[in-house]
């Protein structure tokens, strides 16, 4: 058994699923960040089980899931398909039973709050509904971090709206004065172009496994300021 199958088996999910029935529709761009590259971004970020990390086009969870099992914070995952998400709740429906004899129904290495996952079926665009599940419930600390986390999922110029829609949330103070920060793997030059128009700050850049044979894989890194 491989370790991608070895840990979809630890946490109750096959990431697995409809794999090939969409990489048979051309037009279709679908992939999932493999447990290897998680590890070495999660080893880039300061995260702790009081932040709370949101994966935009989560896709299957694998991402969602194995953070929250990982690192013990809360995690949402969005993900505007519909057929896609069908899926997304099976996993979520094992994920959650796999865990349900723990402290908030999740497996925490960590030892830590049984921070919840939450899924959303939501279309990029609709932002405001995103950033209202983020706050719902949640108390941010001066001390919190906020993450979101990107795999080249959608239109330039629906990041460019979602973007500008952070920027003005936080321009009013919705997340305190916590710290923000965006993390993209597989950045494009596209990406890169259209990130420059918002006040945010590169951080960190690490070239990953593959970056000799794909210059795209690496893990960008930016805060807002």
């Amino acid at each position: 058994m491989s370790r991608e199958d070895s840990l979809d088996n630890t946490l109750n999910i096959d990431t697995s699923l409809l794999m090939d029935e969409i990489k048979e529709n051309e037009r279709y761009f679908f992939g999932s960040t493999d447990y290897v590259t998680q590890d070495i971004i999660l080893d880039m970020l300061d995260i702790s089980e009081n932040d709370v990390f949101v994966d935009i086009g989560c896709g299957l969870g694998k991402v969602i899931y194995y953070v929250n099992h990982k690192v013990g914070c809360k995690t949402i995952g969005v993900e505007g398909d519909d057929r896609i998400f069908r899926k997304l709740k099976e996993n979520h429906s094992g994920y959650k039973k796999k865990n349900s004899g723990k402290s908030g129904g999740n497996v925490l290495v960590l030892g830590s709050t049984g921070a919840e996952v939450n899924i959303l079926n939501r279309k990029i665009e609709d932002i405001d509904s995103i950033y209202d599940e983020i706050l719902k419930n949640h108390v941010f600390e001066d001390k919190d971090s906020l993450y979101f986390y990107f795999f080249n999922p959608f239109s330039v110029e629906v990041l460019k709206s979602f973007v500008a829609k952070l920027v003005e949330e936080a321009g009013m103070n919705r997340f305190g004065s916590k710290k923000i920060e965006l993390v993209f793997y597989y950045l494009t030059p596209e990406y890169q172009m259209a990130l420059r128009e918002f006040p945010l700050k590169l951080e960190q850049i690490s070239k990953l496994n593959d970056y000799y044979k794909d210059e795209f894989e690496k893990c960008c890194i930016y805060s807002l300021r």
